[in-house]
């Protein structure tokens, strides 16, 4: 897992989302954070700056401050990949299967992210894996020869 700059971040590589909302989740990430096939992921929207988003499971945010609001929400009785506002901010869940995960377009828009976007796999808190879209991470990471991965 490369850093880009000196005390950065580290980036697992790049993922492309595909026609039907699909992106692969880079392996390392699946294996730092735990991720197995039929594990619910959350989706948590990423930075005003970065747009993107945050993937974290279950499990991981039960031991957050956050999960009460989670699981105070409709969230989990929502359609998967189906947005729920909490706050003002779309959340959704969706299930990992074979280290892919699937959001609709429509979902996606409301994280700044299209269809056939590149969205850069970052090492974020210990919760889980950004996707930021744009950003100073992101242009750096332009500039560096990263692992591309897709569905």
């Amino acid at each position: 897992m490369p850093r880009l700059v000196k005390g950065g971040k580290y980036v697992f590589g790049w993922s492309l989302v595909s026609s039907d909302g699909s992106l692969r989740i880079p392996r390392e990430a699946l294996a730092e954070y735990g991720y197995v096939s039929g594990d619910k992921l959350v989706l948590m929207p990423g930075s005003r700056t970065s747009r993107g988003f945050s993937v974290s499971s279950l499990a991981k945010l039960r031991a957050s401050p956050f999960f009460e609001s989670l699981a105070s929400s409709q969230l989990m009785g929502a359609d998967e990949s189906v947005a729920v506002d909490i706050s003002g901010r779309a959340f959704c869940w969706v299930r990992l299967e074979s280290g892919v995960i699937k959001v609709r377009p429509e979902t996606l828009r409301l994280y700044g992210v299209s269809v056939g976007d590149r969205v850069l796999g970052v090492h974020g808190s210990r919760l889980g894996i950004g996707f930021p879209v744009t950003g100073p991470i992101v242009e750096e990471a332009k500039n560096h020869k990263i692992e591309f991965f897709r569905v």
